[in-house]
């Protein structure tokens, strides 16, 4: 009988967007844009009316539209995995990390910034960075995720075609600094009210 255990590298990763978690088995060196194209085929076939829908702690329903490309989903990973509660790490944006400044060549101090994807191997293998194992995930890590905003990815384009300012970046910077909407489970939730009473007490 064939062995149907996984491949050694092969690890489960907890994708959370408000309350769902979607779990995936994933490589631990594949490329990030493949994880995310494989996270978008799951959304795809979960929700088919292509709009992701959550509630807030509050009750308050949240609505997000399925984006059409892989490349308008950002991953996150725990700033602290021992704190559910201590904020998100912006990983695998592929643009910023191929970033590249052109010469002034005007001589007026207007010089222009410019990033492609970074190239891929053959066979799915990444980059050192551009991988889940790079990016500082672990075999069962939460990564949160969330769809680009629209002013997000005008500014993706215009870095694309190399139209961005240096002084807008300068301003601005590359950074990721939109909210990620997860809501992790309460104590209460995770183990019930009696459960969680006694493992705070030790």
């Amino acid at each position: 009988m064939p062995n149907s255990d996984p491949p050694p590298r092969t690890w489960c990763l907890r994708f959370k967007l408000n309350r769902t978690t979607v779990v995936l088995h994933i490589d631990a060196l594949q490329t990030l844009a493949s994880v995310r194209s494989e996270l978008l085929s799951a959304l795809q076939a979960t929700h088919p009316d292509n709009v992701f829908k959550g509630t807030t702690r509050e009750g308050t329903p949240v609505s997000y539209p399925l984006p059409a490309t892989p490349e308008d989903i950002a991953l996150a990973k725990q700033t602290d995995p021992n704190d559910p509660n201590g904020g998100w790490e912006a990983i695998g944006d592929d643009l910023e990390e191929g970033l590249i400044f052109d010469e002034d060549v005007s001589g007026k101090g207007k010089g222009k910034a410019s990033a492609k994807p970074a190239a891929r191997k053959s066979g799915g293998s990444a980059s050192v960075n551009d991988c889940p194992q790079g990016a500082g995930l672990k075999d069962g890590s939460v990564v949160a995720f969330r769809f680009r905003l629209p002013e997000e990815k005008a500014r993706r384009q215009r870095l694309i075609e190399g139209s961005l300012d240096v002084d807008e970046i300068a301003r601005d910077g590359m950074g990721d600094d939109a909210d990620w909407d997860v809501v992790m489970p309460s104590m209460e939730e995770t183990y019930g009210e009696e459960d969680a009473a006694a493992a705070e007490m030790g």
